[in-house]
């Protein structure tokens, strides 16, 4: 979503130009011209770096002195359920665009589900960081029943003609099996039998393991 400093700079770059034509639209929001904004609060607002929620909030178009010209209309057919004429997948968007609307109205039924292992099977968990992931895997690994076994990383820098002889003083051991990071696996693996387990890349197929990509 745009930042509401962006619309009221339209509207004064407008009644700047627009009086050329008539004196009288200098008065007038956005220069007496009509303009059609269309978006979901719901959905993303504007992105303040390091902002509070007041900054967030205060930074939509409904926080600027333009919303009290602003007429709200909704639209309330689904267009893309017209262009769809298998009866099938018409059914499939219609209960997708429902689940949509309850997520974004807050009335999700969530709660009155946690029991219900089919509804949960088809559900996914997102998160924002990855250590929110590691903190939800531990938790539902513990809750799984069987003995678990760890398995360790061995972490070492690439031995290439370029390096210097004082890496390993730089980047100890200890320094490489604490990193992190998106498409690494962290140094220490916790399984236990009839865990699922994803291989982000093909590693053996002969032997089965693999993705099936």
């Amino acid at each position: 979503m745009t930042h509401k400093y962006c619309f009221e700079a339209l509207d004064k770059t407008l009644r700047d130009i627009c009086p050329a034509v008539n004196p009288k639209n200098e008065e007038l929001p956005f220069g007496g011209k009509i303009v059609v904004l269309g978006g979901d609060f719901r959905q993303t607002l504007p992105v303040i770096p390091k902002g509070t929620r007041e900054e967030i909030v205060m930074s939509a178009i409904n926080s600027s002195y333009l919303w009290d010209c602003v007429q709200v209309m909704h639209l309330t057919i689904n267009m893309t359920l017209m262009q769809h004429t298998n009866i099938i997948d018409k059914e499939e968007i219609e209960r997708f665009a429902k689940w949509i609307l309850q997520i974004g109205e807050g009335t999700i039924d969530l709660q009155n589900n946690l029991s219900n292992f089919d509804y949960l099977e088809e559900r996914a968990i997102l998160a924002p960081t990855l250590d929110i992931v590691e903190g939800i895997n531990n938790y539902i690994l513990s809750m799984l029943p069987g003995q678990e076994v760890k398995y360790f990383s061995y972490d070492s820098i690439c031995p290439t003609a370029a390096s210097s002889s004082g890496e390993d003083d730089i980047y100890p051991q200890e320094y490489l099996n604490s990193i992190s990071i998106s498409g690494l696996p962290n140094q220490v693996l916790s399984l236990k039998i009839g865990v699922p387990v994803i291989l982000l890349c093909n590693i053996d197929q002969s032997a089965g393991l693999c993705n099936g990509t």
